[in-house]
């Protein structure tokens, strides 16, 4: 009975230290992931590990955001979310507390695709994505009741996740939400996507 009981005070006790520590991480610095910067042919910022992460990017302080040219993360030794963070913060010399877009250029995830594809239709650019070479920007916000199943899909997506984690994992973004999502297409297999946030000062 003493057993039992002390096994569920010692369950409720570490289940109650997660919760407390939940939204306490630290982003790790460029230099303790290990990552190598250069600068690209075409004046971006690169950074690659051992490991074979290897990341393209361009900041603004201006806008603050981080344009994500090219992200391959294939052994996943590392979170990719994490590393945006830490790649914003080495390169637009701010923390992660005054970041508000990511965009990525390159959506190349099948589900990620389909998802985005889904949208274009939604907005009767095609389901083919084939027949469309260039979407302009569209902006589909969290309190939009008319695109409420295309703001839950796209929030499900790898990058809407990404910034989930980012808004609950880590300290300096713990006030943080999701407001709008942009996304569009450059050519026939070009799909981008632009994750917004905002701050709740409640």
């Amino acid at each position: 009975m003493w057993s039992s009981t002390f096994f569920q005070l010692v369950s409720m006790t570490a289940i109650f230290s997660a919760q407390v520590m939940a939204g306490d991480r630290q982003v790790t610095p460029t230099s303790d992931l290990g990552f190598e910067y250069s600068v690209s042919e075409k004046g971006l910022s690169q950074f690659k590990t051992s490991g074979g992460f290897f990341s393209q990017v361009s900041c603004s302080k201006v806008d603050k955001s981080i344009e994500i040219v090219q992200i391959n993360n294939p052994v996943e030794t590392l979170d990719s979310y994490e590393a945006v963070l830490s790649m914003w913060e080495n390169q637009s010399e701010l923390t992660a507390g005054d970041i508000r877009h990511v965009k990525y250029d390159k959506v190349i995830t099948d589900a990620d695709i389909q998802t985005l594809d889904r949208a274009f239709a939604t907005f009767d650019y095609g389901y083919d994505a084939s027949t469309t070479k260039e979407v302009s920007a569209i902006n589909v916000s969290r309190d939009s009741s008319v695109y409420a199943g295309i703001w839950a899909s796209l929030r499900a997506t790898s990058f809407g996740q990404d910034a989930i984690k980012m808004c609950t994992q880590f300290q300096l973004l713990d006030k943080f939400y999701i407001t709008s999502f942009d996304f569009g297409k450059t050519d026939v297999n070009d799909r981008w996507i632009t994750v917004n946030f905002e701050v709740s000062y409640d």
